[in-house]
């Protein structure tokens, strides 16, 4: 979005690279699709993903996994150097000889916790004991999928970048964490505690204290010396958040690179599970789908008929669709529409074969959004619509 300060306009500007899909579209061909929370207490606070395309794709098991597969989803690519980057990922964990190691690093994706957010906590010094938990177990976890995936072909850039990508920074953090914090203690206190060892002057106090009786007497002594050990174990854990601050950029380069391959796993995993095919993605205005399928209406109707299309620049790429009512002209429309979009992503598609050549822009007009708010009869609004998928 630019503005422009002199007419106080704004105008949408597009990458060149990312494909142009409307809101509409969105809508009609169910690539997201919004239900309220079945819980009666959460209907106003929540809202899950219902029956669409991101539902049945999203197989992460990290929250930056998901997020980063949404962006993906608002913001496919026509970039085929990305693409075949995804591609490649994506073909060989759909291998079976590779279903352990795609077990073995989903499992590893599990235990990544919401680094951000433990990351802006610990930059207030708000940090709470189950932080630490999950900051260590985020950390040795992504030690276990860069050990995983240095044993992998190199030839593939994503297993490279994570190979290479992984710094020093990372181990050192997980050896820092584990000598310093007594996770077992700071659970019983429920406060930062740290293991013996890690600073004489704390051990002594501890000593001095565990040697006391008891009594009312030195009630006052023995308060003052849990005073002291709290305070020193406090400057213990600042001075180690501040170290782990300091490697926050480490932190966020693996984020980056394990939420990319937790989709390219996920999609992989969708791939096996709904029987997709690799496509074959080229630069020429073509495309050719044998026996597609739409991804959706499959899991929901017991029979479904496969179809073919087929549009180049010597056949036509204007096809007119005739039939009866009901006879499934929408769905094989829709049925293209996701099919060429799944490849945008970089997804396998629904279908025997696919050829797919890429495309700037997908748009539709098959439903009328109507709104009292808008001031437009359905005429109008269907003709917008037209306006925008042969303007833009």
């Amino acid at each position: 979005v630019s503005l422009n300060e002199k007419s106080s306009t704004v105008s949408s500007q597009y990458s060149k690279d990312v494909v142009c899909i409307d809101k509409d579209t969105y809508s009609v061909l169910q690539i997201f699709k919004s239900d309220p929370h079945p819980s009666v207490y959460k209907l106003h606070s929540g809202e899950k993903e219902g029956l669409s395309l991101y539902g049945i794709l999203n197989c992460c098991r990290s929250k930056s996994g998901s997020k980063l597969l949404r962006q993906w989803f608002l913001r496919p690519t026509q970039d085929l150097a990305v693409l075949q980057r995804r591609q490649e990922v994506i073909v060989f964990f759909t291998s079976p000889r590779h279903s352990d190691i795609l077990k073995t690093l989903q499992t590893s994706l599990r235990n990544f916790r919401n680094i951000p957010s433990l990351l802006r906590r610990m930059s207030l010094s708000n940090t709470k004991v189950t932080d630490w938990q999950s900051l260590y177990k985020t950390v040795c976890s992504a030690l276990c999928i860069r050990d995983t995936v240095r044993n992998l072909p190199q030839s593939i850039q994503v297993f490279h970048d994570i190979t290479e990508g992984f710094s020093d920074d990372l181990h050192n953090m997980c050896n820092l964490i584990s000598r310093v914090v007594d996770f077992e203690a700071s659970l019983e206190e429920n406060r930062f505690t740290i293991k013996p060892n890690v600073d004489p002057a704390i051990d002594e106090k501890k000593r001095r204290m565990m040697g006391f009786q008891r009594t009312r007497e030195l009630d006052n002594l023995l308060g003052d010396l849990h005073c002291d050990i709290r305070d020193m174990e406090t400057a213990v854990m600042t001075q180690l958040q501040n170290t782990i601050l300091e490697s926050s950029p480490s932190l966020y380069q693996v984020l980056g690179l394990t939420a990319e391959l937790d989709c390219l796993m996920a999609m992989s995993s969708a791939s096996q599970e709904y029987s997709y095919t690799h496509p074959k993605l080229t630069n020429h205005r073509e495309i050719t789908v044998t026996q597609g399928r739409h991804p959706l209406l499959e899991l929901c109707s017991p029979v479904y008929v496969a179809n073919s299309f087929h549009s180049s620049e010597s056949d036509g790429r204007i096809k007119i669709i005739t039939g009866p009512n009901s006879s499934g002209k929408s769905i094989y429309l829709k049925q293209v529409g996701l099919i060429v979009f799944m490849a945008l992503i970089g997804s396998d598609v629904p279908a025997k074969e696919a050829e797919i050549g890429l495309v700037d822009g997908i748009f539709t007009r098959m439903q009328s959004r109507e709104s009292v708010s808008l001031g437009l009869s359905t005429f109008m609004i269907d003709l917008n619509q037209m306006a925008v998928a042969l303007n833009s």
